[in-house]
Formats: C-alpha cells, sequence, structure tokens
C-alpha cells in the first residue's frame, strides 16, 4: 500500500514539474495568436473580398505581422499558475482605424490557456 502511494506521488510530483517546465511564455503566446489571428483573416476576410484583392489582402498580413504581433502584445495579459498560464486577449479592429471609424467595427475577447507546450482557446467573444 505504501509503494503504491508513494508511487502515485512522484507521478504526480513529475506531472508538476513537466508541465511547470512547459508552461509556455507571452512571447511563445503572441507568436500563436498571430498565426491564428492571420490565418483566421485570410480564410475569412481576404477569401470574402474577392478574387481581385484576395492576393493583395493576404500579401498584406504576411508584411505586417510584426505589426499584428506588437497589437497582440499590447492587448493581451498573461496569468501564470506556474504550471500553466491564461492569457487574455482584447482585439478591436477599430484599433487600426482613424478614430470616427474606430467604434464601426466589432472588438473580439479571446481566453485561452497554455500548457505542456501548447495552447487551447477556451473562449472567443465578440464584444
Amino acid at each position: 500500500m505504501k509503494v503504491a502511494f508513494y508511487l502515485a506521488s512522484m507521478a504526480v510530483v513529475g506531472l508538476g514539474v513537466a508541465m511547470a517546465v512547459t508552461n509556455p511564455s507571452q512571447s511563445v503566446y503572441e507568436d500563436y495568436a498571430t498565426q491564428q489571428l492571420v490565418s483566421y483573416l485570410k480564410t475569412n476576410t481576404c477569401a470574402e473580398a474577392g478574387e481581385v484583392l484576395k492576393g493583395s489582402c493576404n500579401a498584406l498580413l504576411d508584411q505586417n505581422q510584426s505589426e499584428i504581433r506588437g497589437i497582440i502584445a499590447a492587448n493581451t495579459q498573461r496569468e501564470n499558475f506556474g504550471i500553466l498560464s491564461i492569457y487574455k486577449t482584447n482585439l478591436s479592429v477599430g484599433q487600426l482605424l482613424p478614430s470616427f471609424l474606430g467604434g464601426l467595427l466589432p472588438s473580439y475577447q479571446f481566453e485561452t490557456v497554455g500548457v505542456l507546450s501548447s495552447f487551447h482557446i477556451y473562449e472567443a467573444r465578440k464584444q
């Protein structure tokens, strides 16, 4: 009975250490979120722009990934729990437009958990 308890305890401690070591950083999250957002925009926004503008739209997204990453970084809060992290990102397309147009477009809030070197979006809301 004691042996099983010790083995179970070691397994739990080992899992905790593995989770702490593989807890993704803010920088890794920003790379992930940029990739996800660019992919989403290419699939949903650029594809709807028509064949004439689709190529230009895709190229514009590809050329501006560092700016997109900067917007994500500036609008993300990380809660680090040691073994996992929660990332809350508030994105407003209006931030990219002149102030008189900014209020016309919706904003979005994403909540993502980072654990074991991967990310899982568990909430996405349009505001």
